[in-house]
């Protein structure tokens, strides 16, 4: 999951948390003006480009390139 820049300006930060072993996902909101959100920002894509169809071909692209190469280099 990218860094995800809100309409309001905040910017959720994708995070894996264990706890008692169990590891699971969460998210971190950073607000402007807290002392990671200039290094999130450049990161961060609009939450309204994640809805753009081609955004969406590209990553489909782009992770079945990468899994060709993985599984070619395991075989």
């Amino acid at each position: 999951m990218p860094y995800i820049r809100r309409a309001d300006g905040t910017i959720l930060v994708p995070l894996s948390v264990e706890r008692d072993g169990l590891i699971g996902d969460a998210v971190e909101t950073l607000r402007p003006g807290d002392p990671e959100y200039a290094e999130a920002e450049r990161w961060a894509v609009d939450e309204a480009d994640l809805r753009d169809p081609d955004r969406e071909r590209r990553n489909a692209e782009l992770i079945a390139t990468w899994m060709g190469r993985h599984l070619r280099r395991s075989a």
